[in-house]
């Protein structure tokens, strides 16, 4: 089944500061773009700006219209292997967060296939340079669209402590997968 709607993200850190990006093409056209400003580079990881960005997508694609099936692309190996982890482990409350919201898409959309593929960074695939720009932009904070819902309230490295307290100070395991994880 070729997918119908392809949504890619990046991580980006420029000039000290780390963001996060993703876009929605359907039909090849680009539809919605979502961006995240994490903060300095001394508080926050390119690859928690991947995992992030990971969520962005996952959110974009609980849009109004009907989606089949979705492709996921990220450029980031290691996100990806993130993805594959329990649920509720240490350090994790990013990876959580993009399960749940891979889960509300699929609410949405009764039936949805989803994928998560990676996506060879820098060779030209037009969805993700512009994705790429996306993130960039999202690092040096200067754009006018909202945050994500998915995304607001605390920055993600304050969450880990609330998260933690939410649980008792255990954390609680689940397995996963809500979608499929393409092999790298």
């Amino acid at each position: 089944m070729c997918e119908e709607v392809k949504v890619f993200s990046d991580g980006s850190c420029i000039k000290g500061k780390v963001g996060a990006a993703a876009v929605l093409f359907r039909d090849s056209q680009e539809k919605r773009v979502a961006r995240k400003h994490l903060g300095p580079d001394c508080e926050h990881t390119v690859f928690e700006a991947e995992v992030v960005g990971l969520t962005l997508a996952a959110e974009l694609i609980c849009a109004k219209w009907n989606i089949e099936s979705v492709m996921l692309g990220e450029d980031s190996q290691a996100a990806i292997r993130a993805m594959r982890g329990a649920m509720g482990a240490s350090g994790r409350h990013l990876v959580d967060r993009f399960h749940k919201q891979v889960e509300v898409a699929k609410l949405w959309h009764m039936g949805m296939e989803v994928k998560l593929r990676w996506t060879l960074g820098h060779v030209g695939i037009a969805e993700n340079e512009w994705v790429d720009e996306e993130a960039k932009r999202a690092a040096r904070g200067n754009f006018k669209k909202p945050t994500p819902e998915s995304m607001q309230g605390p920055n993600p490295q304050e969450q880990v402590s609330r998260d933690t307290k939410a649980l008792g100070g255990s954390q609680k395991k689940e397995c996963y997968p809500p979608f499929q994880v393409a092999e790298i």
